[in-house]
């Protein structure tokens, strides 16, 4: 009896040293738990411009448009220029009755040739008749015949030498050149039609050229921003015909007056445009720079973790997850500006961190 009382004292010492083993192994603060490792992604901390942008839109315009009208009437002899063609500066358009006009001047300039042999015919005949005169050879009055006709010679060739003047205006006129450089965008009249006074005004354009080598953006920018931007300011151009692409331009102007109905003031944004490929009337969505903080340490918005201390990234060190608090400045699309708790090349934790604390232990999976 008494072996047996030891028997079941003995089995009773083996269940409770087998089941405390068995509650040590999970405990969790146990020394001999397997901890686990949790899988996380990784990648270093990098720098990039962090910026504070105003995005306006509007539709582009060419710097510089000019409608050109006939100066003369007459029949328009010859354009020549099309639709689509570039032009420079000086480079002549059209020609209105330049052919006429250009006989015209060299049938007055071949009359006050004449009138200038006769007039210094004139001179001779009349310093000869003054010498006579002295000598009473002849009377007074045909002294005073031939100073009146040089007189009316002389008026005359005055009279030649205003119309030439003006023959050689019209002449001038008579051929359209193009004021500015650019692109004829839209020819309004073919060659044999007649150049009247009423098509001279702005009912009866030549041509229009558009200056496309830079085109501008105006935009409306309400109170709250326009504190913010300066002349000068750097802007980025987005066109929905080149996705993807950014065109490069500056703040060039900015208008004096607010509207009073929408509370905004219109700035013009001037854009290169090489190749010509904005053309006017595209829609353009404009970043204009504000603020540039150059290159600094950022890391993506949704790795940062938000808790009641303030913010926190994790990295990783010795295979284990860290902790970092951080301070933050601005932020540009998914980018945060990291002013402090964060030095660059950290092991940032990007996917799962969520799922660690301080301290535990991580494998970096790639």
């Amino acid at each position: 009896m008494k072996k047996k009382n030891i028997l079941v004292f003995l089995a009773v010492i083996l269940v409770l040293t087998a089941f405390l083993m068995n509650r040590k192994q999970e405990d969790p603060a146990g020394n001999n738990k397997t901890e686990v490792e949790i899988p996380v992604r990784v990648a270093p901390a990098g720098k990039a411009e962090i910026r504070e942008t105003v995005l306006v839109s509007g539709n582009v315009e060419p710097w510089a448009e000019v409608t050109v009208y006939p100066e003369v009437t007459g029949r328009l002899e010859k354009i020549h220029v099309r639709e689509g063609q570039p032009v420079s500066k000086g480079d002549i358009l059209a020609q209105v009755d330049y052919e006429k006009t250009d006989l015209s001047v060299k049938q007055l300039e071949s009359q006050l040739e004449a009138a200038e042999v006769k007039i210094e015919n004139l001179k001779k005949d009349y310093e000869r008749m003054e010498r006579l005169y002295r000598e009473k050879v002849v009377a007074e009055k045909t002294l005073d015949d031939i100073k009146t006709s040089l007189d009316i010679s002389r008026i005359n060739a005055e009279s030649l030498r205003s119309q030439i003047a003006l023959a050689r205006v019209k002449l001038r006129d008579s051929r359209i050149s193009a004021p500015i450089g650019g692109i004829v965008s839209k020819k309004y009249i073919d060659e044999g039609e007649i150049v009247t006074e009423s098509s001279m005004s702005k009912s009866g354009p030549l041509v229009t050229i558009v200056d496309i080598s830079r085109v501008r953006i105006t935009v409306p920018v309400g109170e709250d921003n326009l504190r913010k931007i300066k002349k000068g300011q750097k802007a980025e151009v987005s066109i929905d015909a080149y996705p993807g692409r950014k065109f490069t331009g500056q703040v060039h102007n900015i208008f004096p007056v607010m509207d009073t109905f929408t509370r905004t003031t219109s700035i013009e944004i001037l854009v290169n445009n090489p190749g010509n490929l904005l053309k006017p009337g595209m829609f353009a969505r404009t970043d204009i720079i504000v603020v540039n903080r150059g290159s600094v340490v950022a890391v993506p918005a949704e790795v940062i973790i938000e808790e009641e201390e303030g913010k926190i990234v994790y990295t990783v060190e010795n295979s284990k997850a860290k902790s970092r608090k951080i301070t933050t400045g601005m932020e540009e699309g998914d980018q945060v500006e990291v002013l402090s708790g964060l030095e660059e090349g950290a092991l940032l934790i990007v996917e799962g961190q969520h799922s660690v604390r301080n301290g535990t232990k991580v494998s970096i999976i790639k």
